[in-house]
């Protein structure tokens, strides 16, 4: 009895949480993936052959398009209820495992964090979960034919659904069910014959693959980086769960793979696996436009719901002839609101990244000179809050992946702009923003920094946006010694300095650059030499360039100065410097030496140059 009213109230609970997310919620979960899924899930119906974007998954197109008619909001909808469907079919499965517990699978289902998460979101794994966890729930009941026909447009909905197969033909075998096989290849099939009618082209899910790009874009990581992340995929509690479930899916012997139960296991556990393990794998080797999201793993939470709530049934029959596994069940439910309540909450909270790409999009929407004009742009998120049509070319361009990166501003006419970003400019785009400098009839129209220095984005950039603008008869944007800048702060040509073991730290110099220039673009040129004969380690003398303001971290950049090299020539660090945007309030660059392992060392010589892009008239 206690069990069914549990259910019930933390049912109806996470339910409501879920729908309450999604209506209060600024942006919900995934950033400019989650927009650009939507704007393609909504523009659909006005230009058909985004039914057939790869990148946005036909299948996942298909079905959310009607929700995303009803804008964001309905996007978000549609995966709320493809939630509360797979945990109904995780309850379905866990019922032929222990009926008596069932109910709890459900309910460790909606409560892992990363299932809340990309539920509040326009992203492809709560269907990829779905799909999956239906297609395992037809297989127990021996629907084969369905189930294998379901799976196999599993790869239309996210791409490494192929990586499940294996496991699929595995159980089918040890079922004796082969016959099923060649359904594995419908869904592929059926799409490749629509893209030859609609494109010309039957193979055109591999000559369109938008994961076909260079090795190493965004970096690698460790294999184990996903089980170190467990907190936000499942939880604490959860992963306890889940590590003691796991014992029901070892096979024990020849007669253990006989029970029909096991069987069901091995397909739930082996999916589990395979797609834990592939995504590690490309990660790990930083191949297949991998991320490191900890948010893909969400495609199997449903199979790991099942694994953990197996996890909960050994304790409970353990426990339950001393003390009623109720309490057991309460204490966990504590921790795991408690978990899941963090992890969301914090997610969820509209990241600065996100809140300087609505202060641009506001400002844009304060000039009538500029909303109308055609946009070109590199995160998407700019596009969604100007609710512009992304496939209508007249209103905008997409630069990254669709013209020379070197030349991006020759494609705007006089009175277009261009938002830049340094997280998408960079690293897709592959546009630094000294390729949008030294152009004619162009110039800075804004620069939007955070209010303070957060977590650097891919690449170790500060995240900021530039908007530019072009005219005829605009000055070139042309980087600039500022004039007698260097006789103004009375430095810095060839300077001496020298630390000792008695000095941590050594200041260079501490100015306001504010009165120097009214620029949207100031920089600082380094250079620093020392002696040839001097082999310094790494990390053991620093050099830091500090910016406060009214105790607001503006920017913090610490470079090491060591040389690996043993040349007999001088060793010299030139370095450049973008600042934040200047004011008299907030313009005070701070400098010094960071002698982090007490040395000697003399004749350090300093030369500091003021730069900066003119504002145009």
């Amino acid at each position: 009895m206690f069990q069914n009213r549990t259910f019930i109230i933390f049912s109806l609970l996470f339910s409501l949480l879920l729908l309450t997310l999604v209506f209060t919620t600024t942006d919900g979960y995934g950033g400019a993936d989650s927009f650009q899924h939507y704007m393609i899930s909504r523009y659909s119906w006005k230009h058909p052959h985004l039914f057939l974007d790869h990148w946005g998954k036909p299948v996942f197109t298909l079905l959310s398009s009607p929700f995303s008619q009803f804008g964001y909001k309905g996007a978000l909808l549609f995966n709320v209820v493809i939630t509360l469907l797979s945990a109904l079919f995780v309850y379905r499965i866990a019922i032929k495992l222990n009926k008596e517990y069932a109910r709890l699978s459900a309910l460790f289902f909606l409560a892992m964090p990363m299932v809340m998460l990309v539920s509040v979101s326009a992203l492809t794994e709560p269907l990829f979960a779905f799909v999956l966890v239906l297609s395992v729930w037809l297989f127990s009941e021996k629907k084969y034919f369905a189930a294998i026909a379901l799976l196999s447009f599993l790869p239309l909905v996210r791409s490494e659904g192929f990586v499940v197969f294996p496991v699929f033909i595995l159980v089918l075998l040890l079922q004796k069910q082969w016959k099923y096989f060649p359904l594995l290849i419908v869904g592929v099939l059926f799409y490749s014959l629509v893209g030859f009618i609609a494109l010309d082209d039957f193979l055109w899910l591999i000559n369109r693959n938008p994961y076909k790009m260079e090795s190493g874009l965004y970096g690698s990581g460790p294999w184990y980086h996903f089980l170190i992340h467990h907190e936000l995929i499942f939880g604490i509690p959860l992963t306890i769960l889940l590590v003691i479930g796991l014992w029901f899916y070892v096979p024990k012997n020849i007669k253990w793979l006989q029970e029909e139960n096991n069987i069901l296991r091995i397909l739930i556990a082996g999916s589990f696996a395979a797609y834990f393990v592939a995504h590690s794998y490309v990660w790990w080797k930083g191949t297949g436009g991998s991320l490191g999201l900890e948010r893909v793993i969400a495609g199997v939470c449903p199979l790991a719901a099942i694994i953990a709530f197996e996890g909960y049934c050994f304790i409970a029959e353990r426990v339950k002839n001393y003390f009623s596994p109720n309490w057991i069940l309460l204490l966990f439910f504590i921790a795991i609101i408690k978990n899941t309540s963090g992890n969301v909450l914090l997610d969820l909270k509209q990241h600065k990244t996100s809140y300087l790409m609505q202060q641009t999009a506001d400002w844009i929407k304060s000039k009538p000179e500029l909303i109308n004009q055609r946009l070109f742009y590199y995160n998407p998120q700019i596009a969604f809050l100007l609710d512009k049509d992304i496939f209508d070319r007249s209103q905008v361009e997409q630069l990254w992946g669709l013209i020379d990166v070197n030349q991006p501003l020759l494609w705007l006419e006089d009175g277009q702009y261009l938002v830049w970003d340094s997280h998408f400019g960079n690293n897709e785009g592959k546009t630094s923003i000294d390729k949008l400098l030294h152009k004619q009839n162009v110039k800075i129209l804004k620069r939007f920094y955070p209010e303070e220095q957060g977590e650097p984005v891919l690449g170790g950039y500060t995240y900021e946006i530039f908007v530019f603008g072009k005219q005829s008869g605009w000055k070139d944007t042309i980087i600039q010694i500022i004039p007698d800048s260097n006789s103004t702060l009375g430095l810095l040509k060839n300077k001496n300095f020298s630390v000792s073991n008695e000095q941590m730290y050594v200041d260079v110099f501490e100015h306001n650059f504010a009165d120097l220039s009214n620029s949207e673009l100031v920089y600082l040129d380094l250079e620093i030499k020392y002696p040839a004969e001097k082999v310094l380690n790494k990390d053991e003398l620093i050099f830091v360039l500090d910016m406060n303001c009214n105790e607001r971290l503006l920017k913090y950049e610490a470079t090491d100065i060591s040389f690996s090299q043993a040349e007999n020539t001088d060793k010299v660090l030139r370095k450049r410097y973008m600042l934040p945007p200047l004011t008299k309030e907030c313009g005070t660059v701070k400098t010094y030496f960071w002698n982090r392992t007490k040395l000697d060392l003399q004749n350090i010589k300093v030369e500091v140059k003021i730069l900066h892009v003119p504002q145009n008239p």
